[in-house]
């Protein structure tokens, strides 16, 4: 009697390590020896409590990364084994996120990466697509975009071992106010009113106001529109700077120039009754400014008598009269002076007592 021996299978196969969530591909590479002989059957283990497989170039998605102990056996057509153990790795997707300021339209976004990834491998690589067709590769960069808006921001972080997450965040870049006033004619020691014009768009507001009058970097006035009286003429850096319910700041500055006021005061000549009486103007003013105009009131009863620089006037009863001057510069400054004059009763001549100056 004869007894044949039937050779075992040598059992071999490879799997390259992959990224979690990506199909493990198994290739079998068994062999067997001898004319007749083959391999038939395959039976795979996958290390991961899940059933077996029975073909033979199978692939298998890992639910977690790891290493896992991966199993073949393999039959021959004549009933004859062989048994392979291998080890698997299943690499981790690193964990995608990143943090970032609320932007205003003028400022830098500044972006942070905070992802993560275990198992000993590390993130080398980050691609940044900011929604505005620019985009970066710096682990932490940032941005500054030329309009407001929203913006879908993506980050895509991958690994030493080549696997990649993804992950987008919406934001939204405010707008800036456009910080305008304008003001009345600037007199010096008159209240001059301020008017703030600044405007914002995509539906915000404007909600804080802050006016420094004198350059000094304080805060003189937080109202919208505010009145500041200067105390001296000259010229002066006025600052608006202006917040929008965002916390976006816009700001102007505006040279304004404070112009003096003229001095007013004049003469008068001592006349009788039924004399006409000569008025001289003697008011001045400084820094090349001139007087354009003068306002007469020889009563004081609220009506201009004359609009001339040196009027004459006569009065028609023996009385004290209060002249009233209102002179007024060419920056539309003005300043008015008050004088009493009266007349004797026995020689109805007119006296002139003093001047009067009202601010």
């Amino acid at each position: 009697m004869s007894v044949t021996v039937h050779p075992n299978p040598t059992a071999i196969f490879t799997a390259p390590a992959v990224c979690q969530g990506t199909a493990t591909i198994f290739t079998d590479q068994s062999t067997i020896i001898g004319a007749g002989n083959n391999i038939t059957t395959w039976s795979w283990t996958y290390g991961d409590g899940t059933p077996n497989g029975n073909i033979q170039n199978p692939t298998h998605i890992y639910a977690a990364a790891g290493t896992y102990v991966v199993t073949l056996t393999v039959t021959t057509n004549n009933g004859c084994t062989g048994t392979i153990q291998q080890n698997v790795t299943v690499h981790p997707n690193p964990i995608v996120d990143f943090t970032f300021n609320v932007p205003c339209l003028g400022q830098p976004t500044i972006f942070t990466d905070i992802s993560t990834v275990g198992n000993g491998n590390n993130i080398n690589t980050w691609s940044w697509n900011f929604g505005d067709g620019n985009n970066s590769n710096i682990q932490n960069p940032q941005h500054n975009y030329i309009n407001p808006g929203n913006y879908n921001v993506t980050l895509t972080v991958t690994t030493n071992n080549g696997c990649s997450s993804t992950i987008t965040h919406p934001i939204v870049v405010n707008p800036t106010a456009n910080a305008v006033f304008i003001y009345t004619t600037v007199c010096q020691d008159t209240a001059t009113q301020f008017t703030d014009q600044s405007a914002v768009g995509n539906g915000n507001t404007i909600v804080a106001w802050a006016w420094d009058f004198n350059a000094d970097g304080i805060t003189d006035n937080v109202n919208k529109n505010p009145t500041y009286v200067f105390p001296t003429p000259g010229s002066f850096p006025i600052m608006l700077t202006v917040t929008t319910n965002n916390g976006c700041q816009g700001q102007i500055v505006i040279q304004v120039t404070v112009h003096p006021n003229p001095t007013a005061l004049f003469a008068q000549t001592n006349v009788c009754l039924g004399t006409g009486m000569s008025f001289t103007d003697q008011s001045t003013i400084t820094n090349g400014n001139t007087i354009t105009s003068w306002t007469w009131d020889f009563d004081n009863n609220g009506s201009i008598d004359a609009n001339t620089q040196n009027p004459t006037y006569n009065y028609g009863a023996v009385g004290t009269y209060t002249v009233v001057l209102t002179v007024t510069s060419n920056n539309g400054c003005r300043r008015t002076v008050k004088s009493t004059s009266n007349s004797s009763s026995k020689s109805n001549c007119f006296v002139y007592k003093h001047n009067r100056v009202f601010w």
